[in-house]
């Protein structure tokens, strides 16, 4: 086996071993964006209206999450 050959085998080897590209569950797309979600003014209200000034921390539960979105078909996961 030529050295040439060689080094295009442990090329190939190395590029079949490197990291998966993630992708949307739903169409596939590698189009995927990441964004945090915000304090939710709805639950916060909503809470508020059931339990009064403690319900307003209903707002902040879940507030730093992280979600993925797919920019081709706009779903959250």
């Amino acid at each position: 086996m030529s050295w040439k050959r060689s080094m295009e085998l442990m090329k190939q080897s190395h590029e079949s071993q490197s990291a998966p590209v993630p992708h949307c569950p739903y169409c596939g797309s590698t189009s995927i964006t990441v964004v945090k979600k915000g304090f939710g003014m709805g639950k916060a209200l909503t809470g508020a209206a059931f339990l009064g000034v403690p319900g307003l921390i209903a707002g902040g539960l879940g507030a730093n999450k992280i979600k993925r979105v797919c920019l081709n078909c706009g779903r959250k996961f």
